[in-house]
């Protein structure tokens, strides 16, 4: 899928690079960073992801979306935007959707050892 695609409802500056470039995979952990992969740095209470930035490009992550400006080789495409956890949400519905069916099942348990079906939501139009 193409980083643009992916970008598609977000409001974003491109520091450097292209949108055009084809993304992998959608990670915000630096430890499962592979090759082709947008990375998203994002500030936590114990880590702040903009500090792995440059272990992302170096394990080969094609495109990194930011808050805070990075320093990586030209050729990672770097994508700013306002709030990094507000992309993350926006750009993996967008990721998910273009996988095919998800489903994302809600239970209600009672304590008891079954547990009963309470919903289930579709992302692909309602259809469970």
């Amino acid at each position: 899928m193409k980083c643009s695609q992916l970008l598609e409802h977000l409001e974003y500056t491109c520091l450097q690079g292209s949108t055009d470039v084809k993304v992998t995979a959608v990670v915000n952990d630096s430890r499962k960073i592979e090759e082709g992969c947008l990375f998203l740095c994002i500030k936590g209470a114990a880590f702040d992801g903009h500090k792995f930035a440059a272990e992302a490009a170096e394990k080969g992550a094609a495109v990194l979306v930011v808050e805070d400006e990075v320093e990586v080789p030209d050729s990672v495409t770097v994508i700013k935007v306002d709030n990094t956890r507000y992309a993350m949400a926006l750009i993996s519905a967008a990721w998910l959707s273009s996988r095919g069916a998800y489903h994302n099942r809600c239970y209600r348990n009672k304590g008891q050892d079954n547990n009963n079906l309470y919903g289930e939501v579709s992302l692909r139009g309602g259809r469970t």
